[in-house]
């Protein structure tokens, strides 16, 4: 009885082993089996969303690159707001400073700027601008 219940035992034992190795392979062809589905579904979801972007949807990497320098004008000083400032006092005559930022729209930081650099503009005792008697206008460097 104990040669029985030995030999049942090896045979429950290879059994069990036998079990063993089909689980086994049968875990990896699973895993293998899902590891494929949720690559071709990755690659199924990627291809869809290429195809549903559209081109004007895509913004460039890089902004465009503006050309190095200032852009030419017929002034060397400030181009407009020189002429501007040189218009509006040959126009209005002499006017302070706020007038002439208004009447010319000339930023304010741009005036002080603008004013020192042309000799033909003059600041009068009463702190108006005006161009001076000789009105010939020429940068000072």
């Amino acid at each position: 009885m104990q040669t029985e219940t030995l030999n049942d035992m090896r045979q429950a034992k290879r059994a069990f082993e036998e079990a063993k190795q089909v689980l086994d392979s049968m875990g990896l062809l699973l895993y293998g089996s899902i590891t494929d589905s949720i690559q071709e579904y990755n690659e199924l979801y990627e291809t869809q969303l290429v195809l549903s972007i559209k081109e004007e949807d895509v913004k460039p990497t890089q902004p465009e690159k503006r050309k190095p320098g200032r852009p030419k004008g017929t002034s060397n000083l400030a181009g407009a707001n020189r002429d501007k400032l040189i218009a509006f006092l040959q126009t209005n005559g002499p006017s302070s400073r706020n007038e002439i930022i208004a009447g010319t729209k000339i930023p304010d930081g741009s005036f002080n700027y603008t004013v020192g650099r042309i000799d033909c503009v003059i600041k009068l005792p009463d702190g108006r601008y005006s161009l001076s008697p000789a009105n010939e206008c020429t940068l000072v460097p």
